[in-house]
């Protein structure tokens, strides 16, 4: 996320997804997925500014977004920001400010039948830490959606991103090309969505801070992937939603990812749920092919981590003025990464199984017409362990240290 620094105010919204969503997102989707939705340029017409300073951060930026045609808008902005050092801790000072700029635009143009969507960033930070450190890079997206009819429509979307980092004596690059289709078609009791893809990263790894090197330090990867899903209202009050995502890269040979869904609606204040869903992490370069010979040496045989997850959940309206959301969760894990001892030398290896198990729960009460309160809480139990004949000589990596319970309480009051 150091490497964008988007406008806060061409935001819409942030959702979090819990649970799988290998399905629709593909692998590396295990635990949940985070959606960001940025703006239409038709809604951010007219010119913003904004500034702050204090005295460890300083920010500006600028938008001005205007009207082409009847049917069309576009948005240019440049965001700045100016950062000093984290406070020295006991290891002594660093010099660590930095700062950097972003500028880009969206472009949104709509008809009856069809929406297109281009949009670009361009960046560049530094830091103080030694004289090179520091990014850069530059992005293009294009979009175009059709309504084919009231009932089916299709979306083409192409993306190409590049960035190169540079921090303390290690260097770092990625070019990625992504080119993806999907179809939506509702057909009586049924909503289809179908959709396939294709990915191609290119990327270079330099390192002269100490032994670890990525062998080849130049390497290009591609991903291939097609997916279904259909939405099936079998009685008015009954869902099914069952999908499947099959996809194949570079390192791994297919994958398969299902996921079946049941809901039940015996009223509109109440919905009860039930998931089954498999997702993978999939291996990166660094499972693969990191090395610090003789310390560690490559796993090329290194597979992907595997998930299973079942989900149970209600979620109602116990009056017009409050909501309330339940749900529990358990995943079965396999294939977990592990750092092991073989023949001499570490190696990253797939020893490691278990599950974990939880609830999470939240509801939100409307005290009155200007006053909102929430509450929530999550619970996370797990049993991990390494398999039979490995022994893991770094278990905080794989197992984590994640909090056993949690409780988030907010209230908000409109003062006009």
């Amino acid at each position: 996320w150091h490497l964008h620094s988007p406008l806060v105010e061409d935001v819409r919204q942030v959702e979090v997804i819990s649970g799988p969503g290998g399905t629709l997102y593909g692998p590396n989707a295990v635990n949940g997925v985070i959606n960001v939705t940025t703006k239409d340029a038709q809604e951010t017409i007219g010119t913003l500014a904004r500034g702050t300073i204090g005295p460890r951060e300083r920010t500006a930026a600028l938008r001005h977004g205007f009207a082409l045609g009847g049917s069309g808008a576009m948005r240019v902005y440049a965001n700045w920001h100016d950062a000093e050092g984290l406070p020295a801790g006991m290891g002594g000072p660093i010099d660590d400010d930095h700062r950097g700029w972003q500028a880009g635009f969206r472009s949104d143009f709509s008809t009856d039948a069809d929406q297109i969507t281009v949009q670009g960033d361009i960046f560049r930070t530094r830091a103080d830490t030694s004289p090179q450190d520091g990014a850069k890079g530059h992005n293009l997206l294009a979009r175009w959606s059709r309504a084919l009819s009231a009932a089916s429509s299709f979306q083409v979307q192409a993306y190409y991103d590049w960035f190169k980092r540079e921090a303390q004596r290690t260097d770092d690059s990625v070019q990625t090309l992504d080119l993806e289709g999907q179809f939506n078609a509702t057909s009586g009791r049924h909503d289809f969505v179908a959709g396939a893809g294709v990915r191609r990263t290119s990327d270079e790894f330099v390192n002269e801070l100490n032994a670890f090197q990525l062998n080849p330090s130049r390497r290009r990867l591609w991903i291939y992937n097609a997916f279904v899903q259909d939405h099936f209202r079998v009685t008015e009050t009954l869902s099914v939603i069952g999908g499947v995502k099959v996809e194949r890269s570079t390192f791994t040979g297919w994958q398969v990812l299902p996921n079946l869904r049941v809901a039940w609606q015996p009223s509109d204040r109440n919905l009860v749920w039930v998931a089954v869903s498999r997702a993978v992490r999939t291996p990166s370069r660094i499972d693969r092919q990191l090395e610090a010979p003789p310390f560690l040496v490559a796993a090329e045989d290194f597979r992907s981590e595997k998930l299973v997850a079942v989900e149970l959940g209600y979620r109602g309206q116990p009056s017009s003025t409050t909501s309330v959301s339940v749900n529990g969760f358990v995943n079965f894990y396999d294939d977990l990464r592990t750092t092991e001892f073989v023949n001499g030398a570490f190696q990253l290896r797939n020893g490691a199984k278990g599950r974990t198990y939880g609830i999470e729960a939240w509801g939100n009460a409307q005290l009155a017409p200007s006053w909102r309160v929430w509450l929530g809480a999550s619970t996370l139990w797990k049993d991990l362990d390494e398999k039979e004949g490995h022994f893991d000589f770094a278990p905080r990596n794989t197992f984590g240290n994640d909090p056993s319970w949690q409780v988030v309480a907010r209230s908000e009051f409109d003062l006009a």
